[in-house]
């Protein structure tokens, strides 16, 4: 596959994506405490920030399912989805970087209030 042929396939599934969140019911995502755009960064996440995302919870010991009963995942996905501390987050997760060391991460507070959860 060519370079521009790359390009044109990412341009449509960008399209796709923006489509089927314009078509969300505005009342779902008032019951997701989520604004269209908020959503929009969610729906665009690469799989990298989200695999980093659950790295960083088991920096802090936290399981996955404390979030989900919890009903803060949503809160936790949104701003990982619009944090702009992208850089220092690979820097600390590559570099093994302690739950102490991660005061930069929007999420810190609620993963500390989970930890070991």
């Amino acid at each position: 596959m060519s370079f521009v042929s790359q390009v044109i396939d990412r341009v449509r599934e960008h399209a796709r994506i923006d489509a089927e969140v314009d078509n969300l019911d505005v009342n779902d995502l008032n019951g997701l405490g989520l604004t269209r755009g908020e959503m929009r960064k969610i729906a665009h996440m690469p799989q990298e920030q989200i695999d980093r995302m659950e790295k960083m919870a088991g920096v802090f010991d936290v399981k996955v399912d404390s979030l989900r009963a919890s009903g803060e995942q949503v809160e936790v996905v949104r701003r990982c989805a619009c944090c702009g501390e992208n850089g220092a987050c690979k820097s600390a997760l590559a570099n093994g970087a302690s739950a102490e060391e991660m005061t930069f991460c929007p999420n810190a507070s609620t993963y500390r209030a989970h930890r070991n959860g």
